[in-house]
């Protein structure tokens, strides 16, 4: 599944992030595995978008953590 939604990803057995930048005139995406603390700040970002509050951060670990 792809999804901008956190609480879907959340869910998931396997976090994959997408990273996109540029290289010249080129567009260049990457595709990450993302598990423990990095996982836990991307849904954080997924939350809250650029900014990682301590709210967003604990919002992120209690999706994960539910069951």
């Amino acid at each position: 599944v792809v999804t901008h939604l956190p609480m879907i990803a959340s869910r998931a057995s396997h976090h994959l992030a997408l990273r996109k930048g540029g290289s010249g005139s080129r567009t260049v995406v990457r595709v990450e595995l993302v598990s423990g603390k990095e996982r836990e700040q991307e849904i954080a970002r997924m939350l809250m978008g650029t900014s990682r509050s301590d709210s967003a951060m604990a919002a992120a670990r209690d999706l994960l953590d539910s069951p």
